[in-house]
């Protein structure tokens, strides 16, 4: 193989690592005895979470968060 195979290779390898670390990142889980809501670090609002399961956010936008309402 030559050099410019190996630099494409390379390349691919870490743009995938990257989309599959940002894809962990924004997902969240919420159990079905907590309350989600959400935080918009651009405009400071919260948001209640109406629904519980996965969420996708993106995570530099979006801090999702919990409470045990048991």
């Amino acid at each position: 193989m030559s050099i410019t195979k190996w630099v494409f290779l390379g390349s691919a390898v870490v743009v995938l690592l990257v989309v599959l670390i940002f894809l962990g990142c924004s997902i969240c889980f919420i159990d079905k005895h907590e309350l989600g809501f959400q935080y918009d670090k651009f405009t400071g609002q919260l948001t209640r979470l109406d629904r519980t399961g996965y969420i996708f956010r993106n995570p530099i936008r979006y801090d999702v968060h919990t409470i045990d309402l048991r």
